[in-house]
């Protein structure tokens, strides 16, 4: 039974009856009005009283809302679903299904968007009123109606329904454009991946912990096959953290993976790594870094540390520290220029010796008391177990229970066990880009003449690698050709330029002293020269990988007596020195010393089977 009674209600004018009677309620479309000059939008009234509906609706299109109506609570839901209206006037208590009822449906059905509904009643008790917000209502109208009451609460419901969409049209925009980002971000870790990390090699003897504080990590491992037989591995950490210290990654991975793999020296990819980054990065912006080169003799590593944690190099067997190598360099990009020559550090290796390197995530890693980790927590975990670098992150992840990362953290460790440079030209060809082909082969040849100061960091092998990649069918040659070619340019350079005595290194000791010697003459270096020539001598048949190369080399050397080399015997029992001879003999299919030995002319076969 319905709580309002007849005789309460106010008389409408008859003019008002007709105009709601003749109302055209199929003239409602399905879809919600919106506020405009002619209309405050859509209303919904349900209530089971005919005389209650035409009041209402009457008051309704005076305040400028065009109205539909329901006699029921079931029907009010169909109604909702199919017009959307954007305010409902419910009654309590109607047949087939209550205002309670129809206004928890109602409300589920609007899900994120704001429909207030106002409950009709004339109920004054407490628990009734409670139940009707409970069902989701957001105001009560009393009854019998007062249009000046009705004014002011649709005025108030209309702030919060406008700030509600308001605000749902923001959280709406504001999703897509997270779903935008996190869409560019699954992108651009795709690249970053793609770039930087995807071309490592040696995986196997490299263990890493790699943690970042958000999607992307300023902290970056590297490692290539130098074609001189060498594995390089660079741990790298940028200011800061996230996406923005993450963009340095690109340009030095490029760097580091492309000059490596046409032979280029540690140093130099050093020294090109941070012009690069000086470069292109802000002032503030700079990366840390450490590059680690395992000789392919596995006796010798050599170590570069810019401004990281000291490395450790970890005896294989007794598990101690043998060697720390602290940083003695700025962080790359911050001074244009820079030596790297000089900072090396060398360590002799024994089989299952381990290197062990982190950034600066790991000792300023803060406990819950906001402690630093410490080098020297660094230090005693290292030894605390069989496995070093197992022991050191469960000793980290101990120290650092219940605390979020405030920076990147990295933790690589290098084991130097035998058969790590196996693989070498497999991996070498692996990592590769393809090499832009030179289809028309005829008549091709390269040549560079140096001279003067420009011998004293001009790498003329690297640069010859590069352009002979251009050419199809070569790159299966590089690694033999980087030796063939490095080995006439160090002759030519140290025994025909600099006149240095290759019997200083009949002695293991001897080639320490030799190399020092080399670097001293180097930095005095005023004149001199080197002419360096590559052709390309097709066969007559023209038969693509039968091809062969002629390699010329000449310098301003008063020359040697080769003879006493070539002369020597095949066990090549003249010492430590004169190698390199023997090894271009056994590499060439020709090689002719003219003149006084200054000039050396050697003949490498392009064989389709490198087995012959």
């Amino acid at each position: 039974m319905n709580d309002l009674h007849k005789e309460n209600n106010p008389i409408i004018p008859l003019a008002n009856s007709m105009h709601l009677a003749n109302f055209d309620r199929a003239s409602v479309t399905d879809q919600p009005a919106t506020l405009n000059e002619a209309s405050r939008g859509l209303a919904l009234v349900v209530d089971d009283s005919v005389t209650n509906r035409i009041v209402l609706e009457a008051l309704l299109d005076q305040e400028g809302y065009k109205v539909i109506s329901a006699e029921d609570g079931a029907q009010a839901v169909q109604m909702y679903v199919e017009h959307q209206p954007d305010i409902v006037f419910m009654d309590v208590m109607m047949p087939k299904m209550d205002g309670y009822e129809a206004t928890q449906r109602i409300k589920e059905l609007a899900d994120m968007r704001f429909v207030p509904i106002i409950f009709l009643t004339a109920l004054t008790a407490d628990e009734a009123l409670t139940k009707c917000i409970e069902a989701g209502g957001d105001d009560f109208l009393s009854k019998p109606y007062k249009q000046s009451v009705l004014r002011i609460k649709m005025i108030a419901l209309e702030r919060i329904r406008n700030l509600t969409r308001t605000a749902a049209m923001q959280h709406h925009k504001i999703t897509e454009q997270h779903m935008s980002m996190l869409r560019e971000q699954e992108v651009a870790e795709h690249i970053y991946n793609a770039a930087v990390t995807s071309d490592n090699v040696g995986l196997n003897y490299i263990r890493s912990l790699l943690r970042s504080v958000s999607t992307f990590s300023g902290d970056m491992l590297l490692s290539a096959y130098h074609p001189a037989g060498r594995l390089h591995i660079l741990l790298g950490d940028f200011t800061g953290h996230g996406l923005t210290s993450s963009i340095g990654a690109l340009p030095a991975a490029d760097v580091f993976h492309t000059m490596t793999v046409k032979g280029y020296s540690a140093p130099e990819i050093l020294a090109a790594i941070n012009q690069k980054l000086h470069r292109l990065l802000p002032a503030d912006m700079f990366m840390a870094g450490c590059l680690v080169v395992v000789e392919e003799d596995m006796k010798t590593v050599a170590i570069w540390n810019a401004a990281m944690p000291d490395v450790l190099l970890i005896d294989g067997k007794t598990r101690e520290v043998k060697a720390r190598v602290t940083s003695v360099n700025l962080p790359l990009g911050i001074v244009a220029d820079t030596d790297y020559h000089q900072t090396v550090m060398r360590f002799d290796l024994t089989p299952g010796d381990r290197i062990l390197m982190c950034s600066d995530g790991v000792t300023e890693a803060r406990n819950a008391a906001q402690e630093c980790f410490g080098e020297q927590r660094l230090m005693q975990s290292v030894s605390a177990g069989s496995d070093s670098f197992a022991s050191v992150i469960a000793v980290l992840d101990a120290f650092c229970t219940g605390v979020n990362l405030s920076d990147d953290l990295s933790l690589v460790e290098i084991s130097c066990q035998q058969g790590m440079l196996e693989n070498v030209y497999l991996e070498t060809a692996n990592q590769r880009a393809q090499p832009m082909v030179m289809q028309d082969k005829r008549g091709w040849s390269w040549a560079l003449d140096l001279k003067g100061s420009s011998l004293r960091y001009l790498n003329p092998v690297p640069l010859a690698i590069s352009q002979l990649l251009e050419i199809e069918g070569i790159s299966a040659h590089q690694q033999t050709l980087f030796v063939i070619l490095t080995e006439l340019y160090s002759n030519a350079l140290e025994h025909g330029v600099l006149k240095m005595d290759s019997r200083l290194k009949s002695s293991a000791d001897g080639f320490s002293q030799y190399y020092a010697e080399r670097e001293a003459k180097l930095k005095k270096l005023e004149d001199g020269f080197i002419h360096f020539e590559i052709e390309l001598v097709p066969l007559e048949n023209g038969q693509v990988g039968n091809d062969k190369l002629v390699v010329r080399i000449k310098d301003s050397g008063v020359g040697f007596d080769f003879t006493h080399w070539i002369d020597a015997p095949p066990n090549n029992a003249l010492g430590l020195s004169g190698r390199g001879i023997m090894l271009l003999h056994s590499l060439c299919q020709s090689v002719r010393y003219i003149g006084k030995g200054n000039q050396v002319e050697i003949i490498y076969a392009l064989k389709d089977d490198l087995s012959d």
